[in-house]
């Protein structure tokens, strides 16, 4: 877990790095963890923090390889 969790880290800071920022926080009423890409209008609600990074991440591949 600690080798993805490390993945997924440097992963984000590379979209970073380009410009395609991914945000994540806790939602507590629906007791999930929300991600989005911020200036793409992509939002994702899952129950782990680590499926809602990795849709994002999905995403904003999808977004680096359409640019």
């Amino acid at each position: 877990l600690q080798d993805e969790s490390f993945k997924i880290t440097l992963i984000i800071e590379w979209f970073d790095s380009v410009g395609i920022y991914i945000t994540t926080d806790y939602l507590e009423l629906n007791r999930g963890f929300y991600s989005e890409i911020l200036n793409e209008n992509f939002e994702i609600v899952k129950p782990t923090r680590q499926l809602a990074l990795t849709e994002a991440i999905k995403k904003a591949n999808e977004i680096y390889n359409s640019k």
